[in-house]
């Protein structure tokens, strides 16, 4: 019970601190709550109760509380009742906790009269009341923990649906980390996968408090009001409230942000022992040892002195808790309890018969049941105001996970605003007046204007960082578009996976078959691909080899294939398809000039119009246009048809250079062989078998 209240001060002090903090900063008048600290958190649990009555209300109840706006999504409602069950349990278990204290503070009453009477019979009968009550407490608390955690696994199901929903709505997972500046998101994966778990658990948490509190406070405040009057009722929770008032005074301010500071510089510190580990074999061959020492010295020495001002202030808190709430009540409530024969007014007067055992033992049985009840709530009281510094400690990654999806949700909005307005349904693509710019604004490309009916094949060259890629994300949508227009086929959709298609240099292959390798990013199932065909895809880009090893097989391919067979599967990919347009973004950089051509007489087949972005000059035989980007910094291009007879042409002169060349480099080097040859007799050392294979890749080289 102490460590609970423990953990919720400590988290209560650090938002208190920042509030406070804001404040002084600000100069605000006070108000109420912070001249009486006692207030917020009374008025923080009714607003709770309030939510949890009428979910519609958690939004209107406190719009800035980020706490509330999570409870406003994932609260079991009349159209989403997952969640109902759970609720309704915890609601159960709460009654069975007030009356399971209920019977053991009667029974520590009876038994502490058995023992003063010398009663054997009854104290035999009572303590096995105590092995009943301790088997319905075990059942109680393992109940408890199952109920919450059932509820945490509703509230997580609930957030990670809501989140992948929006997540993967209009390709937001690609926009969220190529925002500009401070709005773009890049740890969405810490805030999917670990962030939303630990919120979930905690507001699983926060709602047991809220729960199990309320009624055993409710329960034995009537009781002790019943047995010995208003004052005994008032009393634990006048002793809670002075305690609370003191000590969030004396608490120290800065634990939070003392933690917050010593875990960043944590992470940096881990973030350079990584960085040392990933590059230890640079570091060796260079020496830098003492160099790569002195920088994580460098980075330890901040995360131990943050560390030490931490535990002092800790120390500070624990010395102020432990007198506020686990040392400081007991003498108070025992020293009142004790004297209740002159202040309960009657009820529990001492028996003026002297040498009474009988009465004796009645009246130290009903201090002793007085005692349990008022510790009791003072232990509920605790639930509630831990549940208040709950609320606060998980504040800032509710934030976060607010945030997150309200960052998805601007991103959608403007993204089918820039699909209403840039792109236009045709059945050629074309480009006007488009204006090419990077999410920091940094312009590519100016007025880029041309068209690209079916059948005309397009070769894009430039300088690297020109904006040759660019210009196909803005084709796909993924980057938004400031001026001009795209005439595309499929205008009312975004990527390029449908009517027009994309190969990149580094293809992906998704987690499963390979027939899930040739459908992506149609679902396996809904293909109708037949294992024929697949084989026969395979097999059509060289690649019937890994049929053999079975098409049903789950891999991981990126780790299987090498460059150039993930490149040809790629290929297969797009035969599968058949897309009007293909964008071919450096696609054949790992494969031989076979493949290469065997590609384009395939999309030529195929009746695939095709967009290639490439530096190699011998690629234009295979193109009608070529679009070159100047890299001027102005956006610079330059549009030029293609005469492929005459390009096709130059490429065997080419090839038959080559040839001449290579006749040369045979000679050349059979001149090298016999000198060598010469050397190793005339110092007569033994003559080894010289082949050309090797000389003659050392003499290119």
């Amino acid at each position: 019970r102490g460590l609970g209240l423990a953990s919720g001060s400590w988290a209560e002090a650090g938002a208190m601190a920042k509030a406070d903090g804001s404040k002084a900063k600000t100069k605000a008048p006070a108000t109420l709550e912070d001249t009486v600290k006692i207030w917020g958190v009374v008025r923080y649990t009714a607003d709770l109760y309030r939510g949890f009555l009428q979910p519609s209300k958690f939004a209107a109840l406190r719009p800035t509380d980020f706490v509330f706006r999570l409870y406003a999504t994932i609260w079991p409602t009349a159209k989403d009742p997952e969640g109902y069950t759970e609720l309704a349990a915890l609601c159960v278990l709460a009654i069975a906790r007030a009356w399971l204290l209920h019977r053991s503070s009667d029974t520590w009453r009876d038994i502490t009269r058995a023992v003063l009477r010398g009663d054997a019979p009854s104290f035999s009968r009572i303590l096995s009341r105590f092995a009943q009550l301790a088997t319905a407490g075990s059942l109680y608390s393992a109940l408890l923990k199952y109920a919450q955690d059932r509820l945490q696994a509703v509230f997580r199901k609930k957030l990670t649906v809501q989140i992948h929903e929006k997540y993967f709505r209009g390709m937001n997972y690609y926009h969220l980390t190529n925002l500009p500046g401070r709005l773009a998101i890049t740890d969405p994966e810490e805030r999917l996968c670990r962030e939303v778990g630990s919120v979930a658990g905690r507001l699983s948490t926060l709602v047991t408090l809220v729960t199990q509190g309320l009624p055993t406070m409710l329960w034995f405040t009537g009781r002790l009001y019943r047995s010995a009057g208003l004052r005994y009722a008032l009393l634990p929770m006048t002793y809670h409230f002075c305690a609370y008032e003191v000590a969030q005074r004396y608490f120290p301010k800065d634990i939070g942000t003392l933690y917050r500071e010593h875990a960043m510089e944590a992470a940096e510190y881990r973030k350079q022992c990584g960085r040392v580990q990933r590059h230890g074999e640079s570091i060796a061959a260079l020496g830098g040892d003492d160099v790569e020492l002195r920088i994580l010295e460098g980075k330890f020495e901040p995360t131990l002195r943050v560390l030490r001002r931490a535990q002092w202030s800790q120390t500070k808190f624990d010395i102020v808790f432990k007198l506020a709430y686990v040392n400081g009540f007991r003498p108070f409530i025992h020293f009142f309890v004790y004297l209740s024969p002159w202040l309960a007014g009657g009820s529990l007067q001492m028996s003026q018969g002297a040498g009474s055992v009988g009465a004796m033992s009645t009246q130290i049985g009903e201090v002793r049941r007085l005692v349990h009840m008022m510790i009791e709530m003072l232990v509920a009281n605790g639930m509630l105001m831990t549940a208040r510094a709950t609320a606060l400690h998980i504040q800032g990654v509710a934030k976060r996970i607010v945030d997150f999806g309200d960052r998805l949700d601007s991103i959608n909005k403007a993204q089918e605003q820039v699909t209403r307005t840039t792109f236009a349904e045709a059945e050629q693509i074309s480009f006007r007046n488009v204006e090419v710019v990077t999410p920091t604004q940094n312009k590519l490309v100016h007025d880029l204007t041309f068209e690209l009916p079916k059948g005309t094949s397009l070769l894009l060259t430039g300088p690297n960082g020109a904006g040759k890629s660019s210009i196909f994300r803005c084709l796909g949508g993924l980057w938004p578009v400031p001026s001009g227009v795209i005439e595309k086929p499929g205008a009312g959709t975004t990527g390029l996976h449908g009517t027009v298609f994309y190969l990149p240099q580094k293809p992906y292959n998704v987690y499963g078959t390979l027939r899930a390798q040739l459908t992506y990013p149609v679902e396996d199932e809904e293909s109708s691909l037949s294992d024929t065909e697949v084989v026969e895809l395979l097999s059509s880009v060289g690649l019937g080899h890994l049929a053999a090893e079975g098409v049903h097989e789950v891999r991981n391919w990126e780790e299987t294939l090498s460059l150039g067979e993930q490149q040809r599967l790629a290929m297969a990919r797009l035969f599968f398809h058949r897309p009007a347009y293909v964008v071919l973004d450096e696609c054949t950089s790992a494969v031989d000039s076979r493949v290469e051509t065997m590609l384009y007489e395939r999309c030529m087949d195929l009746g695939i119009t095709y967009i290639t972005i490439s530096h190699r000059p011998a690629l234009r035989a295979f193109h009608n246009a070529s679009l070159c980007l100047t890299g001027d910094g102005k956006g610079g291009w330059r549009w030029d048809a293609i005469d492929r007879e005459k390009e096709a042409a130059g490429t065997a002169i080419r090839r038959g250079s080559n040839g001449v060349g290579a006749a040369y480099e045979n000679k050349r080097l059979q001149e090298l062989t016999e000198t060598y040859r010469e050397q190793l007799a005339s110092s007569r050392r033994p003559i080894p078998a010289v082949t050309a294979g090797p000389l003659l890749k050392l003499f290119r080289i």
